[in-house]
């Protein structure tokens, strides 16, 4: 794997109620970035991100589990987090080191009360997210009553990117209106076509347009004001008051598809890469000095390393911890001081994890 720079990782944590499709999310965004030739399933055991016996004979997330994907020259940073309340601890460690949470809503349940508690918990430490509306492919997909239950939920701040055309069994195509493009998708792997939209969804698409529209607009105060002189945004600027709003949390972009066929994966990725916010937009980490001085730590790709540890985990093969480098690089004949121990201590191999399997590297960059 290539070295990428700071500007070109996103790391993003999934989100969302039991059943949502978070753990076939990631097997589609692992497929999308060539990092498996072919995708596993929950029902079969066979995903990258539920890797232990217990996970896979119950069929569900137990651990957050890490995972990467290298798409459109960027290096995607996942953690697969539970979607039970009862292990929610995973998903809480992943917001100390995601600077975007994928919220997954099933297209069949609209919002439940997982995806209450998870949005909540990403507001409460101030993550931004992008929703992705999935399962739309299943025979009790409910596009209206999902829209409905997103409006009432989070209000204001919802933006509607995409909305499906025949959903359930027969969905094949959505129409994006940031872009006003419909898309039709022509096989299993996510290959799709681009078209005017047809006639009989053009009132539609061209209210929800002007919706995604205004509120774009409020995301920068230059572009409300050429909103309110002209009434028009182009697709560029709205992409720019959009990717503001995300930053700050004003602004909760809604994209839609299937994560078991694809359908919609690879515009999910691009728009993450688009519009989600880098680590060097985020404010600084808290810390201390060795006098339990608060201080803080910018994250700086040239400064002195600094990295945070937000998960360890043990197997037969010893003991791995998680890092995040928030400042400088970490290489592995580096020796770090320990914060907690007051030791310093050598570093032993790198690696860049796919659910219980490693990629090994020389170094890890700011990021």
């Amino acid at each position: 794997m290539k070295n990428y720079a700071t500007k070109d990782i996103r790391n993003v944590v999934l989100l969302g109620s039991s059943k949502s499709g978070k753990t076939t999310l990631s097997e589609a965004m692992l497929y999308e970035g060539k990092v498996i030739d072919r995708r596993g399933t929950v029902e079969a055991g066979t995903t990258v991100s539920d890797n232990t016996e217990f996970e896979q004979t119950n069929q569900k997330s137990v651990y957050a589990t890490p995972l990467y994907a290298e798409f459109m020259n960027a290096k995607f940073n996942i953690i697969d987090a539970p979607g039970s309340d009862d292990f929610s601890g995973g998903a809480l460690s992943a917001f100390k080191v995601c600077e975007t949470a994928i919220l997954t809503v099933n297209a069949q349940q609209g919002v439940e009360v997982g995806t209450t508690i998870f949005s909540r918990y990403a507001k409460q430490y101030q993550v931004p997210m992008i929703i992705a509306v999935n399962q739309l492919d299943h025979e009790k997909a409910n596009w209206e009553q999902t829209r409905t239950s997103l409006k009432e939920e989070f209000g204001k701040s919802i933006a509607f990117v995409q909305f499906p055309v025949n959903p359930g069994t027969g969905f094949k195509s959505f129409i994006d209106v940031l872009t006003m493009k419909y898309y039709v998708f022509t096989d299993d792997n996510g290959t799709r076509e681009s078209h005017d939209i047809p006639a009989e969804y053009a009132d539609e698409a061209e209210m929800m347009h002007q919706e995604l529209m205004e509120t774009a607009a409020m995301g920068k105060d230059e572009l409300l004001e050429k909103f309110f002189e002209t009434m028009e945004l182009s697709a560029e600027d709205m992409a720019k008051g959009l990717k503001i709003g995300v930053r700050d949390g004003s602004i909760c972009p809604v994209l839609c598809g299937s994560a078991m066929t694809g359908l919609g994966v690879e515009m999910l990725m691009q728009t993450i890469i688009d519009l989600v916010p880098v680590a060097t937009d985020m404010p600084a980490e808290a810390a201390e000095d060795d006098d339990g001085n608060a201080i803080e730590v910018a994250i700086d790709p040239e400064g002195a390393t600094a990295a945070i540890v937000f998960k360890t985990i043990s197997d037969q093969y010893g003991k791995y911890s998680m890092i995040k480098v928030v400042r400088g690089k970490v290489t592995s004949d580096m020796a770090l001081y320990n914060v907690t121990t007051g030791n310093t201590e050598k570093l032993g191999r790198l690696y860049f994890m796919k659910g219980k399997k490693g990629e090994e590297t020389k170094e890890i960059c700011c990021g």
